[in-house]
């Protein structure tokens, strides 16, 4: 009976992850593709057909990828980044989405900071992400740090000292933090020490 109950959690284990993913990507799909193609419905002589509104939403962001590269538009949008962020809640929330999609999609290396490894002393140390932020005194260096199976974390600012390379890339430091280094594999040789 052990056995069987074995090989049950282990298709769960393949199954749910798959499904869910599935699942989320086919929401946001028909998410994106009916409310384009609500838009397009509107305009006469347009027949539409599944996918056009994805299909047209994804030309519209690279059109403004394109217009980025202008220096009159990136102008005109600091203008308006400018106004955002003068009103409360809402530059909150601007910023944050902003901020983290220029993490995961930016192409600046730099800006996604170093995976690190704290010392923590005889407790042992935690990984996390350094950033660019530093403390009033020079110090000390800001360090992410995220927790596991949760969107948060903290920002601790650590004495420069006891902040050391983790010897991964960031996305394998978030992988094995946010997981709780359940099911991920790490060469021995990454394997900070």
């Amino acid at each position: 009976m052990a056995r069987h109950i074995g090989i049950l959690l282990q298709g769960l284990a393949v199954m749910v992850p798959a499904l869910f993913t599935f699942w989320v990507l086919w929401a946001m799909v028909s998410w994106l593709d009916g409310h384009m193609g609500a838009l397009l419905k509107s305009i006469p002589y347009l027949e539409t057909f599944p996918g056009l509104g994805i299909l047209v939403a994804f030309v519209i962001i690279y059109i403004v990828g394109l217009l980025t590269r202008l220096w009159l538009f990136r102008k005109g949008f600091g203008f308006a980044e400018k106004l955002i962020r003068r009103v409360p809640l809402i530059k909150t929330l601007y910023g944050s989405v902003r901020d983290m999609l220029q993490f995961f999609g930016g192409n600046k290396k730099k800006s996604r900071g170093e995976a690190v490894q704290v010392n923590l002393g005889e407790m042992g140390y935690m990984i996390g992400v350094s950033t660019s932020a530093l403390a009033d005194d020079g110090e000390r260096i800001g360090v992410y740090l995220p927790l596991s199976y949760q969107i948060g974390g903290f920002l601790i600012y650590m004495p420069r000292t006891r902040v050391t390379s983790a010897g991964m890339s960031v996305e394998e430091a978030l992988k094995l933090v946010l997981t709780g280094g359940m099911g991920v594999q790490v060469d021995e040789e990454s394997t900070p020490t």
